[in-house]
Protein backbone atom coordinates (compact mmCIF):
# COMPACT_ATOMS: atom_id res chain seq x y z
CA UNK A 1 0.00 0.00 0.00
CA UNK A 2 2.90 2.36 0.73
CA UNK A 3 4.43 1.63 -2.64
CA UNK A 4 1.11 2.00 -4.46
CA UNK A 5 0.81 5.41 -2.82
CA UNK A 6 4.21 6.44 -4.20
CA UNK A 7 6.06 6.11 -0.88
CA UNK A 8 8.86 3.90 -2.19
CA UNK A 9 11.37 4.82 0.55
CA UNK A 10 8.90 3.87 3.28
CA UNK A 11 8.06 0.63 1.48
CA UNK A 12 11.77 -0.21 1.23
CA UNK A 13 12.27 0.45 4.93
CA UNK A 14 9.30 -1.75 5.86
CA UNK A 15 10.50 -4.62 3.67
CA UNK A 16 14.06 -4.37 5.00
CA UNK A 17 12.75 -4.50 8.57
CA UNK A 18 10.59 -7.50 7.68
CA UNK A 19 13.63 -9.37 6.37
CA UNK A 20 15.74 -8.43 9.39
CA UNK A 21 13.17 -9.98 11.71
CA UNK A 22 11.95 -12.88 9.59
CA UNK A 23 13.00 -16.29 8.45
CA UNK A 24 15.65 -16.03 5.74
CA UNK A 25 13.30 -17.96 3.43
CA UNK A 26 10.63 -15.20 3.50
CA UNK A 27 10.23 -15.41 -0.26
CA UNK A 28 7.62 -12.70 -0.76
CA UNK A 29 9.57 -10.02 1.11
CA UNK A 30 12.73 -10.80 -0.90
CA UNK A 31 10.75 -10.69 -4.16
CA UNK A 32 9.17 -7.36 -3.27
CA UNK A 33 12.46 -5.74 -2.33
CA UNK A 34 14.21 -6.97 -5.49
CA UNK A 35 11.32 -5.65 -7.60
CA UNK A 36 11.27 -2.34 -5.75
CA UNK A 37 14.95 -1.78 -6.60
CA UNK A 38 14.25 -2.70 -10.23
CA UNK A 39 11.37 -0.25 -10.52
CA UNK A 40 13.52 2.48 -9.00
CA UNK A 41 16.36 1.64 -11.44
CA UNK A 42 18.64 1.28 -8.39
CA UNK A 43 20.95 -1.46 -9.64
CA UNK A 44 23.56 -0.82 -6.96
CA UNK A 45 21.02 -1.51 -4.19
CA UNK A 46 19.81 -4.52 -6.18
CA UNK A 47 23.30 -6.02 -6.35
CA UNK A 48 23.87 -5.39 -2.63
CA UNK A 49 20.58 -7.15 -1.88
CA UNK A 50 21.58 -10.02 -4.16
CA UNK A 51 24.67 -10.58 -2.03
CA UNK A 52 22.58 -10.55 1.17
CA UNK A 53 20.12 -12.99 -0.39
CA UNK A 54 22.85 -15.45 -1.38
CA UNK A 55 24.39 -15.37 2.11
CA UNK A 56 21.04 -15.67 3.92
CA UNK A 57 19.46 -18.39 1.78
CA UNK A 58 22.35 -20.17 0.09
CA UNK A 59 20.49 -19.79 -3.20
CA UNK A 60 21.27 -18.04 -6.46
CA UNK A 61 19.84 -14.49 -6.44
CA UNK A 62 17.67 -13.28 -9.32
CA UNK A 63 19.30 -11.44 -12.20
CA UNK A 64 18.92 -7.70 -12.72
CA UNK A 65 17.47 -8.39 -16.17
CA UNK A 66 14.79 -10.83 -15.14
CA UNK A 67 12.60 -10.76 -18.23
CA UNK A 68 12.07 -14.45 -19.23
CA UNK A 69 11.51 -13.54 -22.87
CA UNK A 70 15.07 -12.22 -23.13
CA UNK A 71 16.29 -15.82 -22.98
CA UNK A 72 14.81 -16.30 -26.46
CA UNK A 73 17.14 -13.73 -28.03
CA UNK A 74 20.08 -14.67 -30.24
CA UNK A 75 23.07 -15.57 -28.07
CA UNK A 76 25.03 -12.53 -29.26
CA UNK A 77 22.27 -10.21 -27.97
CA UNK A 78 21.95 -11.81 -24.55
CA UNK A 79 23.66 -10.27 -21.54
CA UNK A 80 27.42 -10.58 -21.97
CA UNK A 81 27.20 -11.23 -25.72
CA UNK A 82 29.10 -9.19 -28.33
CA UNK A 83 25.89 -7.45 -29.48
CA UNK A 84 24.74 -6.55 -25.94
CA UNK A 85 25.53 -3.09 -24.57
CA UNK A 86 24.53 -1.67 -21.19
CA UNK A 87 24.50 2.05 -20.47
CA UNK A 88 24.78 3.01 -16.83
CA UNK A 89 25.02 6.10 -14.70
CA UNK A 90 24.71 9.34 -16.64
CA UNK A 91 24.01 9.52 -20.37
CA UNK A 92 26.45 12.25 -21.33
CA UNK A 93 29.36 13.11 -23.62
CA UNK A 94 31.61 10.64 -21.81
CA UNK A 95 29.62 7.79 -23.42
CA UNK A 96 31.12 8.46 -26.88
CA UNK A 97 33.30 5.28 -26.80
CA UNK A 98 30.17 3.28 -25.92
CA UNK A 99 28.35 4.58 -28.99
CA UNK A 100 31.37 3.80 -31.19
CA UNK A 101 31.35 0.20 -29.91
CA UNK A 102 27.64 -0.15 -30.75
CA UNK A 103 28.19 1.14 -34.29
CA UNK A 104 31.01 -1.36 -34.86
CA UNK A 105 28.92 -4.22 -33.50
CA UNK A 106 25.98 -3.28 -35.72
CA UNK A 107 28.19 -3.86 -38.76
CA UNK A 108 28.98 -7.41 -37.61
CA UNK A 109 25.57 -8.50 -36.24
CA UNK A 110 22.03 -8.28 -37.66
CA UNK A 111 20.79 -6.73 -34.42
CA UNK A 112 22.08 -5.08 -31.24
CA UNK A 113 20.64 -5.05 -27.73
CA UNK A 114 20.79 -1.72 -25.85
CA UNK A 115 20.14 -2.07 -22.12
CA UNK A 116 18.99 1.28 -20.68
CA UNK A 117 17.86 -0.01 -17.29
CA UNK A 118 20.85 1.42 -15.37
CA UNK A 119 20.73 4.98 -16.71
CA UNK A 120 19.89 7.39 -13.92
CA UNK A 121 20.44 10.82 -15.52
CA UNK A 122 21.07 12.44 -18.88
CA UNK A 123 22.49 15.61 -20.39
CA UNK A 124 21.64 17.38 -23.63
CA UNK A 125 24.82 16.05 -25.24
CA UNK A 126 24.03 12.49 -24.19
CA UNK A 127 20.46 12.68 -25.53
CA UNK A 128 21.71 14.04 -28.86
CA UNK A 129 24.36 11.32 -29.14
CA UNK A 130 21.94 8.47 -28.39
CA UNK A 131 19.38 9.87 -30.84
CA UNK A 132 22.10 10.06 -33.50
CA UNK A 133 23.07 6.45 -32.83
CA UNK A 134 19.47 5.23 -33.12
CA UNK A 135 19.05 7.07 -36.42
CA UNK A 136 22.25 5.52 -37.77
CA UNK A 137 20.93 2.06 -36.88
CA UNK A 138 17.61 2.84 -38.58
CA UNK A 139 19.29 4.21 -41.71
CA UNK A 140 21.53 1.19 -42.13
CA UNK A 141 18.72 -1.29 -41.50
CA UNK A 142 20.09 -2.79 -38.29
CA UNK A 143 17.76 -4.39 -35.78
CA UNK A 144 17.72 -2.98 -32.27
CA UNK A 145 16.19 -4.24 -29.04
CA UNK A 146 15.79 -1.68 -26.27
CA UNK A 147 15.48 -3.01 -22.74
CA UNK A 148 14.20 -0.53 -20.17
CA UNK A 149 13.11 1.92 -22.87
CA UNK A 150 9.81 2.81 -21.19
CA UNK A 151 11.41 3.71 -17.87
CA UNK A 152 14.17 5.58 -19.65
CA UNK A 153 11.62 7.53 -21.70
CA UNK A 154 9.80 8.44 -18.49
CA UNK A 155 13.08 9.72 -17.04
CA UNK A 156 13.66 11.78 -20.17
CA UNK A 157 10.14 13.24 -20.02
CA UNK A 158 10.73 14.27 -16.41
CA UNK A 159 14.04 15.86 -17.44
CA UNK A 160 12.32 17.68 -20.29
CA UNK A 161 9.54 18.87 -17.98
CA UNK A 162 12.20 20.51 -15.82
CA UNK A 163 12.96 22.73 -18.80
CA UNK A 164 16.73 22.56 -18.97
CA UNK A 165 17.13 19.86 -21.62
CA UNK A 166 13.71 19.93 -23.30
CA UNK A 167 14.88 20.63 -26.85
CA UNK A 168 17.26 17.65 -26.79
CA UNK A 169 15.17 15.21 -24.70
CA UNK A 170 11.87 15.32 -26.58
CA UNK A 171 13.14 14.07 -29.97
CA UNK A 172 14.83 11.15 -28.18
CA UNK A 173 11.66 10.31 -26.24
CA UNK A 174 9.62 10.28 -29.44
CA UNK A 175 12.17 8.10 -31.23
CA UNK A 176 12.19 5.59 -28.35
CA UNK A 177 8.42 5.25 -28.56
CA UNK A 178 8.60 4.80 -32.34
CA UNK A 179 11.19 2.05 -31.96
CA UNK A 180 9.00 0.29 -29.41
CA UNK A 181 5.91 0.66 -31.59
CA UNK A 182 4.11 2.55 -28.80
CA UNK A 183 1.81 4.80 -30.80
CA UNK A 184 -0.39 5.91 -27.88
CA UNK A 185 2.67 6.86 -25.83
CA UNK A 186 4.15 8.66 -28.84
CA UNK A 187 1.03 10.73 -29.44
CA UNK A 188 0.71 11.78 -25.78
CA UNK A 189 4.41 12.70 -25.67
CA UNK A 190 4.08 14.61 -28.95
CA UNK A 191 1.36 16.77 -27.40
CA UNK A 192 3.50 17.39 -24.31
CA UNK A 193 6.40 18.30 -26.60
CA UNK A 194 4.24 20.78 -28.52
CA UNK A 195 2.97 22.40 -25.33
CA UNK A 196 6.48 22.64 -23.89
CA UNK A 197 8.22 24.03 -26.97
CA UNK A 198 5.52 25.65 -29.09
CA UNK A 199 6.40 23.35 -31.98
CA UNK A 200 3.89 21.52 -34.15
CA UNK A 201 3.36 18.03 -32.71
CA UNK A 202 5.02 15.45 -34.97
CA UNK A 203 2.84 12.76 -36.53
CA UNK A 204 3.27 9.06 -35.85
CA UNK A 205 5.27 7.17 -38.43
CA UNK A 206 6.16 3.50 -37.98
CA UNK A 207 9.84 2.61 -38.02
CA UNK A 208 10.83 0.84 -41.23
CA UNK A 209 13.54 -1.40 -39.82
CA UNK A 210 13.85 -4.95 -38.48
CA UNK A 211 13.03 -4.13 -34.84
CA UNK A 212 14.02 -7.21 -32.87
CA UNK A 213 11.51 -8.14 -30.19
CA UNK A 214 11.89 -10.65 -27.41
CA UNK A 215 9.70 -13.70 -27.83
CA UNK A 216 6.17 -13.43 -26.56
CA UNK A 217 4.88 -15.88 -23.95
CA UNK A 218 3.63 -19.01 -25.65
CA UNK A 219 -0.09 -19.52 -25.39
CA UNK A 220 -1.94 -22.84 -25.33
CA UNK A 221 -5.46 -22.56 -26.60
CA UNK A 222 -8.31 -24.99 -27.08
CA UNK A 223 -9.81 -22.68 -29.69
CA UNK A 224 -8.29 -20.79 -32.64
CA UNK A 225 -7.66 -17.06 -32.58
CA UNK A 226 -10.73 -15.00 -33.27
CA UNK A 227 -8.75 -12.14 -34.77
CA UNK A 228 -5.57 -11.91 -36.75
CA UNK A 229 -2.67 -10.02 -35.24
CA UNK A 230 -1.28 -9.77 -31.72
CA UNK A 231 -3.56 -10.58 -28.80
CA UNK A 232 -1.45 -8.83 -26.19
CA UNK A 233 -1.14 -5.33 -24.85
CA UNK A 234 1.64 -4.05 -22.61
CA UNK A 235 1.19 -1.77 -19.61
CA UNK A 236 4.22 0.12 -18.39
CA UNK A 237 5.50 2.88 -16.14
CA UNK A 238 3.39 4.13 -13.24
CA UNK A 239 -0.40 4.08 -13.57
CA UNK A 240 -1.81 6.81 -11.35
CA UNK A 241 -5.47 7.81 -11.24
CA UNK A 242 -8.64 6.07 -12.37
CA UNK A 243 -8.63 7.93 -15.69
CA UNK A 244 -5.11 6.92 -16.75
CA UNK A 245 -4.91 6.70 -20.57
CA UNK A 246 -3.55 3.16 -20.54
CA UNK A 247 -6.82 1.91 -19.01
CA UNK A 248 -8.78 3.45 -21.89
CA UNK A 249 -6.31 1.91 -24.35
CA UNK A 250 -6.87 -1.48 -22.71
CA UNK A 251 -10.64 -1.19 -23.13
CA UNK A 252 -10.25 -0.20 -26.77
CA UNK A 253 -7.78 -3.02 -27.42
CA UNK A 254 -10.05 -5.64 -25.85
CA UNK A 255 -13.27 -4.48 -27.50
CA UNK A 256 -13.11 -6.83 -30.50
CA UNK A 257 -10.77 -9.53 -29.20
CA UNK A 258 -11.57 -12.84 -27.58
CA UNK A 259 -8.12 -13.32 -26.06
CA UNK A 260 -6.78 -10.42 -24.01
CA UNK A 261 -3.22 -10.92 -22.76
CA UNK A 262 -2.10 -8.01 -20.60
CA UNK A 263 1.70 -8.00 -20.28
CA UNK A 264 2.57 -6.29 -16.99
CA UNK A 265 6.29 -7.02 -16.68
CA UNK A 266 7.16 -3.37 -17.50
CA UNK A 267 4.54 -1.93 -15.13
CA UNK A 268 6.37 -0.32 -12.23
CA UNK A 269 3.48 0.81 -10.04
CA UNK A 270 -0.28 1.18 -9.98
CA UNK A 271 -2.05 3.26 -7.35
CA UNK A 272 -5.28 2.32 -5.59
CA UNK A 273 -7.54 4.44 -7.78
CA UNK A 274 -6.11 3.06 -11.01
CA UNK A 275 -6.01 -0.50 -9.63
CA UNK A 276 -9.73 -0.21 -8.86
CA UNK A 277 -10.46 0.89 -12.44
CA UNK A 278 -8.16 -1.81 -13.82
CA UNK A 279 -9.77 -4.64 -11.84
CA UNK A 280 -13.25 -3.40 -12.79
CA UNK A 281 -12.18 -3.45 -16.45
CA UNK A 282 -10.66 -6.94 -16.48
CA UNK A 283 -13.58 -8.35 -14.49
CA UNK A 284 -16.02 -6.93 -17.05
CA UNK A 285 -13.99 -8.49 -19.85
CA UNK A 286 -13.98 -11.89 -18.14
CA UNK A 287 -17.69 -11.67 -17.42
CA UNK A 288 -18.26 -10.93 -21.11
CA UNK A 289 -16.73 -14.32 -21.89
CA UNK A 290 -13.27 -13.15 -22.93
CA UNK A 291 -10.11 -15.00 -21.94
CA UNK A 292 -8.08 -12.56 -19.86
CA UNK A 293 -4.50 -13.15 -18.68
CA UNK A 294 -2.45 -10.82 -16.49
CA UNK A 295 1.11 -11.72 -17.41
CA UNK A 296 4.06 -11.32 -15.03
CA UNK A 297 3.22 -8.33 -12.83
CA UNK A 298 6.00 -7.56 -10.37
CA UNK A 299 5.50 -8.84 -6.84
CA UNK A 300 4.45 -5.40 -5.51
CA UNK A 301 1.70 -5.02 -8.12
CA UNK A 302 0.70 -8.66 -7.65
CA UNK A 303 0.33 -8.18 -3.89
CA UNK A 304 -1.84 -5.11 -4.43
CA UNK A 305 -4.08 -6.88 -6.97
CA UNK A 306 -4.46 -9.77 -4.51
CA UNK A 307 -6.37 -7.42 -2.19
CA UNK A 308 -9.06 -6.99 -4.88
CA UNK A 309 -11.82 -9.40 -5.89
CA UNK A 310 -10.57 -10.51 -9.29
CA UNK A 311 -13.04 -12.57 -11.31
CA UNK A 312 -12.11 -16.28 -10.98
CA UNK A 313 -11.86 -16.49 -14.79
CA UNK A 314 -9.00 -13.97 -14.88
CA UNK A 315 -5.71 -15.88 -15.14
CA UNK A 316 -2.75 -14.37 -13.29
CA UNK A 317 0.63 -15.52 -14.62
CA UNK A 318 3.38 -14.81 -12.08
CA UNK A 319 7.13 -14.80 -12.70
CA UNK A 320 9.15 -17.68 -11.32
CA UNK A 321 9.74 -16.98 -7.60
CA UNK A 322 13.20 -16.31 -6.21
Amino acid sequence: MMYADGRAAEAEQALTQALDGADSQATQAWEMLFDLHRTQADWRAFEALAGCFARATGRQPPAWLDEPALAGLPVAMQQGGPAYFALQGSLDARQAPFFDDVRRASAAHPGVHLDLTRVQAATAEGCTALLSLLRVLIDQGSGVLLTGAERFATLMRETAAAGDESCECWPLVLELYRLRGRRGHFERAALEYALATGATPPEWQPVMMPVIAAQSPQERRDQPRYQAGPDQIQLDGALVGAAHPQIAELREFAADRQYVNIVMSQLDRIDLACATAFVETVNQLAQAGKTVRLIRPNSLVHALLATFALDPQVVLVKPKPV
